[in-house]
């Protein structure tokens, strides 16, 4: 006999949610521009000669998964084809979420609750982006390591250890800090069967196996080529990367009351520091208990800090901790209690909300990027040929989080796509980051460069890209 029906309901409805609102995201986004890096990685890939160059040890970053990625799917004429297979990517994501929340005990109900959770957290970008495409498969590379290992430390076999490494080499194709799944599942030993365990593992094959394709990646990029890897986080930015890194998995209004908080210092600092220090105290107490609570805080410290300390942190980083807070969130709530549903449901709002609003955020990006190249290459076609196009205070993102690019780079790729063939030069006169690459112009070079009649400046300004007149003659 199967399930009763009320328990079939109860897993069948979060799982139906949860495909419906990735299938609405998609939909969503998957007709809006490129953005940013996406047009410098489309030039890129233009000049491969075939699929192999994806696998250049000189290609930077150093992601072959990420540039056959590009090179199979992602044209400026078609880009709805790329976001459709990221959509891909993330419904493997929440499907290994599922796995891993029952690998872990879960029941199916609680494992689909797990799912509707990942899903409705603020990933937005993992679609809308196409460049970003690197987290959303090593996400999918580091579950199904986690996962399979789980399976092999019950019982060994071996479809369980390749699917460990299968996954460490997807994680390591499509990022470098795919390094992460051997910690994890050493921390998935501890946890699950207890130090003794971490000693068993050296009598087995499969640690052995996993370092011996870790090992020598992480040799070849840190003695061969450190320029393709992230050099690490300035020290400056640590402790901000910290903050942002501990409140992630708070919804967006509450994050930035507490950013503010802490920048407004005193009182409002004195007030939020507490909230701050939720997530770091109930992982250490996850930890101090020990079980699948130790596995899932261990795995999301390590996730989060390693984003920190390799590139500082942002707030897209968080992917792979948001799904295993979820599976830690799912089986907190099965315990019971009405605390535990609201904390669930209050939680689950939040992030639906700021998925919506970030859909919103990411169509109106698509619209002023589509804006801003119909004004430039308008502008183009009015130029006499021989004179350059000046663009000043094009912005690079669209947002306070950084969550949603405008031209952080690539512009100049956008532009060549478009047809403007001509010189042109990237300015920024305001503190705000600008296109990149943008050299800063004081008030005194930015008149200069209004008075030079052999080229035509456009300003970014009031959400629109506008002609300045020109204020004399040439120099």
């Amino acid at each position: 006999m199967g399930p009763p029906p009320a328990r079939r309901i109860a897993t069948l409805t979060p799982t139906l949610a949860a495909a419906l609102w990735l299938a609405a995201l998609a939909g969503l986004l998957a007709p809006l521009q490129l953005l940013s890096d996406d047009w410098a990685h489309v030039a890129t890939v233009g000049r491969f000669a075939s699929w192999r160059d994806a696998f250049d040890p000189h290609l930077t970053p150093l992601r072959p998964a990420q540039w056959l990625w590009f090179h199979a799917l992602v044209s400026a004429d078609a880009p709805a084809l790329a976001r459709l297979a990221a959509a891909t990517l993330c419904a493997l994501g929440l499907a290994l979420t599922f796995a891993l929340c029952r690998a872990l005990g879960g029941a199916p109900r609680t494992a689909a609750l797990a799912t509707l959770l990942a899903a409705v957290y603020p990933n937005v970008w993992a679609i809308g982006w196409p460049a970003a495409v690197g987290w959303p498969g090593r996400h999918v590379g580091l579950l199904l390591g986690l996962v399979a290992f789980v399976h092999h430390q019950r019982r060994p076999r071996a479809w369980t250890a390749l699917g460990v490494l299968a996954g460490q080499v997807a994680a390591l194709a499509f990022h470098q800090t795919g390094v992460l799944l051997a910690p994890l599942c050493a921390a998935a030993a501890w946890s699950l069967q207890g130090r003794g365990a971490l000693w068993a593992m050296v009598r087995r094959p499969l640690p052995w196996a996993l370092l011996l394709v870790v090992l020598p990646y992480c040799v070849y990029v840190a003695w061969f080529r450190p320029e393709r890897s992230a050099s690490g986080a300035p020290l400056s930015s640590l402790p901000t990367g910290a903050l942002r890194a501990a409140i992630v998995l708070w919804p967006a209004s509450v994050r930035h009351l507490l950013e503010d908080a802490f920048r407004a210092g005193g009182v409002a600092l004195a007030a939020a520091a507490p909230f701050a220090l939720v997530g770091p105290a109930l992982a250490a107490r996850a930890v101090w208990r020990g079980g699948p609570g130790r596995l899932l805080a261990i795995a999301i410290v390590l996730d989060l800090a390693l984003s920190t300390l390799a590139s500082g942190f942002m707030v897209r980083y968080a992917l792979t901790a948001s799904a295993l807070f979820a599976v830690a969130l799912a089986l907190w709530s099965a315990r019971g209690g009405a605390l535990r549903i609201v904390v669930v449901a209050a939680l689950a709002l939040g992030w639906a909300v700021d998925s919506a609003r970030d859909v919103a955020r990411y169509r109106a990006a698509s619209a002023l990027v589509a804006d801003l190249l119909d004004a430039a290459r308008q502008a183009d076609r009015g130029l006499e040929p021989g004179r350059a196009l000046v663009l000043v205070d094009v912005p690079g993102e669209l947002d306070r989080d950084l969550q949603v690019p405008l031209f952080r780079y690539g512009l100049l790729d956008a532009l060549r796509a478009r047809g403007i063939a001509r010189d042109v030069r990237l300015l920024t006169a305001t503190a705000r980051r600008g296109a990149q690459p943008s050299r800063h112009a004081t008030a005194a070079e930015l008149d200069r460069e209004l008075r030079d009649d052999r080229q035509l400046v456009l300003r970014f300004a009031d959400g629109r890209l506008a002609p300045v007149p020109p204020q004399g003659t040439g120099r």
